[in-house]
């Protein structure tokens, strides 16, 4: 019998994630991307990849690697986006392509490129976002909407817009509450509650912040929390 509660407690405690332990694991690879930083990573949840592209190393980057747990693989491309870093990407779950906006390679850039796990694809549009660095991107699986927030725009600064991409055109969004300008922010898209969750970044000032704010394709909503992780970008 105590054996039985014993592994029936265990069952439970297992199920209601009580007193699990996780921690993180480093990862030894047989290859792996040269050291950089300001790249950008998005996964391919259809493929099961993780694929990044850029950044900043021994001068600007443009290669493309993928990693799918085990090692990390780069991708010879047809075509491919300029050298860059502080780009932006997120993973379009329906259409099963990466999209990427914008970066610096000496000068602010505003293409768009799409990759589908062979070959990268410049996308021209109607309208599209000004040039910018550091701002960020996620994927809207409900509304099939790339969402993008702020960033800096050459001679201007940080900047407090909202863009949205359908797979053919950016469409900017006028809402009636927003976040203040800032760049080197964080956002994640929630599916099970159709929000985008944004966090953080910093301001003009250059202020640091630590507010927590949501958007439900009409609106950015500012959310208060009884604790929050400190001001950090």
């Amino acid at each position: 019998k105590f054996a039985a509660l014993t592994a029936f407690a265990a069952t439970l405690l297992a199920v209601s994630g009580v007193a699990q332990v996780h921690d993180w694991t480093q990862v030894t690879t047989a290859s792996s991307p040269s050291g950089r930083y300001a790249n950008a990573m998005a996964y391919d949840s259809v493929r099961g990849k993780v694929v990044m592209f850029g950044g900043l190393g021994s001068g600007y980057l443009n290669d493309t690697w993928e990693y799918d747990g085990v090692n990390w693989t780069q991708v010879a491309t047809a075509s491919s986006p300029g050298a860059r870093n502080v780009h932006a990407m997120a993973y379009d779950s329906v259409r099963g392509k990466v999209v990427m906006f914008g970066g610096y390679a000496g000068l602010y850039l505003n293409d768009t490129w799409e990759y589908d796990g062979v070959n990268w694809t410049q996308v021209t549009t109607a309208s599209s976002p000004s040039a910018r660095i550091r701002h960020a991107m996620t994927y809207d699986s409900v509304r099939g909407k790339v969402v993008m927030f702020g960033g800096s725009v050459s001679g201007v600064g940080p900047g407090n817009d909202t863009w949205e991409y359908d797979g053919v055109n950016w469409t900017q969004i006028t809402t009636a509450s927003s976040p203040s300008a800032r760049v080197y922010h964080a956002m994640v898209y929630d599916s099970v509650r159709g929000k985008v969750v944004l966090f953080g970044g910093r301001d003009s000032q250059p202020g640091l912040l630590n507010d927590t704010w949501e958007y439900d394709g009409v609106n950015w909503t500012q959310v208060t929390t009884a604790s929050s992780p400190s001001a950090r970008y």
